[in-house]
């Protein structure tokens, strides 16, 4: 921005077109990596100065209601994303148009987006600030594990709660659980943005994608890459069962002129793009399957069909004319009101006047060294006691609040091939003649084994076909429950129940691992197996040591 106007008022003083090309272009050579530099180091340097004030903000949970203390640091964390938000829009120049339905920033609710370069979730704020500014406050992004290394904005992201996967469910999934109870104690609508494909896309991930579509029996996509559900589901899943989200946005993004892939591009190069489109579709929460695959059925679908608006968008020949507009929308961002440019200026005036007088002073300024010191002091026994800030402020949560984590949870396939209520997920169902659920033994990583790694098994923990033999009105009802004990231990508990409800006097085959029993005639006969779940390796085993690991992974309804 500053580029071209500088350009644009020499053309102005008799500078001829050819001439003016050619400054445009020199000048653009030499200025722009330095533009992109200046960046990078402003949003480094900044965000260090941020840390600094985290730590000295973070005594104060002792002595605030822990509600109070998480809004102030949502809130300061916000105030240091103007200076995000506005070097990317007045030093390099980016413009943002964002169209479609609007976000509640009043009700908790997920976003999920197209994942098109690694720059994608640096545009998303200036996107969200022209709809809402308070979004920029509620907004927790879902991202991979890796990123909570990144100097200065690493620590900022962690401190604001954000959520790390690691992409193995064991250990995501008790992560996910933990923060949608912490959020719904809160009270605060958050909105939880997700890129559900898991990574840019790329030529490589393209060729991955590909390949899980041609196993699959999916048509390839070209400018998508295919979801990875599980994390998704899950996080759908616990956010229905705490109350706890209204709509899932499905947002789209999309480059008009030039895509810039990745961080050195920017830092090194000073590429950005021009122009940054993005489109929002409300989906309300009801429209969404409740059963597991069903929703990742659901959500591999969406994302075909958001694969044909990319489509529709890019082949639009001229890149001036490129636009999600449609006749559906409630609203179309182009420009920041006067009010919100007004902020985003102050902030960044505020930001840049700060950080090089605070650089100063650590140079000589004893009491602004020894909050330095002391801020290295508080990272490292934080890193020390608890690994990560996030974890320590969790645990303060924790400890106020007596939580422990003791809600039971159906396990997923159960409830799928179970003859329940449909409009009461959670309600248990029962099997009838004919219907098989069988729990196999597995190792985490998805192939077939025992403890230790190299002799492989499958172990049929409850066939209700073949050793229980159902006959007359008998019905099998089979339930599951995940819970933690007092003492932390996470503990898996499965009932199979010979139902005899009109007495009609007939035998039933229970079996458990090959030893079967005859039910007594005209009593309902239970059978019941705790198993345990070994935090180390994520698998789960019956008996007082993992002589055999177990994992719940499949049903199958002979007649559905």
């Amino acid at each position: 921005t500053f580029l071209n106007s500088f350009i644009k008022s020499i053309y102005k003083n008799g500078l001829t077109t050819s001439n003016y090309i050619i400054l445009n272009q020199t000048l653009t050579t030499i200025l722009r990596p330095l533009f992109g530099i200046f960046f990078c180091l402003s949003v480094v340097l900044t965000s260090y100065f941020g840390n600094y004030i985290m730590c000295i903000m973070l005594p104060l949970i002792f002595i605030m209601n822990h509600k109070n203390f998480r809004n102030l640091v949502d809130q300061a964390i916000g105030f240091w994303l103007f200076v995000l938000m506005s070097l990317l829009q007045y030093l390099l120049g980016i413009n943002v148009r964002l169209n479609g339905d609007i976000i509640d920033v009043s009700k908790p609710s997920i976003i999920i987006m197209n994942h098109r370069t690694r720059l994608d979730w640096l545009y998303i704020w200036n996107a969200l600030y022209r709809m809402n500014p308070w979004l920029i406050v509620n907004l927790k992004i879902a991202l991979k594990h890796e990123l909570q290394y990144f100097p200065g904005v690493g620590f900022g992201m962690l401190v604001s709660n954000y959520l790390f996967f690691k992409r193995k469910m064991i250990e995501d999934g008790p992560m996910i659980d933990e923060c949608i109870d912490y959020f719904t104690y809160l009270g605060k609508p958050f909105q939880i943005f997700m890129f559900p494909e898991g990574t840019d896309k790329s030529e490589y991930t393209t060729l991955r994608s590909n390949t899980y579509a041609s196993k699959n029996g999916l048509k390839p996509l070209n400018y998508c890459l295919y979801p990875r559900t599980a994390g998704f589901v899950r996080l759908l899943k616990k956010m229905r069962e705490n109350n706890y989200i209204s709509s899932v946005y499905n947002m789209t993004i999309g480059y008009p002129n030039n895509i810039v892939q990745s961080e050195l591009s920017l830092g090194l190069k000073g590429n950005v793009p021009k122009n940054v489109h993005f489109d929002v579709e409300k989906i309300d929460i009801n429209s969404i399957p409740y059963d597991d695959e069903d929703v990742s059925k659901w959500l591999t679908e969406l994302w075909q069909k958001k694969d044909i608006k990319l489509q529709n968008y890019y082949q639009q020949p001229l890149a001036s004319r490129r636009k999600f507009d449609n006749d559906t929308i409630e609203g179309v961002w182009i420009k920041d009101s006067w009010k919100q440019f007004f902020v985003k200026t102050v902030s960044l005036a505020v930001w840049c006047g700060l950080c090089p007088l605070w650089c100063y002073h650590l140079t000589f300024l004893w009491i602004v060294q020894v909050l330095f010191i002391y801020m290295l002091i508080v990272k490292f026994f934080i890193w020390l006691f608890f690994g990560r800030v996030d974890h320590f402020i969790r645990w303060f949560w924790k400890r106020e609040t007596n939580y422990k984590n003791q809600n039971p949870q159906d396990v997923p396939f159960i409830k799928s091939c179970m003859k329940s209520d449909a409009n009461n997920p959670n309600k248990p169902g029962f099997l009838h003649d004919g219907h098989t659920i069988i729990i196999n033994m597995t190792h985490p990583n998805n192939y077939w084994t025992t403890t230790p790694v190299g002799y492989t098994t499958t172990q049929r923990l409850f066939d209700c076909t073949t050793p229980i033999q159902v006959s007359g009105n008998n019905d099998v009802e089979v339930s599951s429950t995940i819970a933690t004990t007092t003492n932390g231990e996470t503990v898996a508990v499965v009932t199979c129940t010979v139902k005899d409800g009109n007495a009609n006097n007939q035998q039933a085959w229970m079996n458990e691992n090959g030893m079967g029993w005859i039910t007594t005639p005209g009593r309902d006969q239970t059978m019941v197996r705790t198993y345990r779940c070994d935090r180390e390796t994520g698998s789960w085993y019956s008996g007082n040591s993992p002589a055999d690991t177990v994992r719940f992974v499949r049903c199958s309804n002979q007649n559905p």
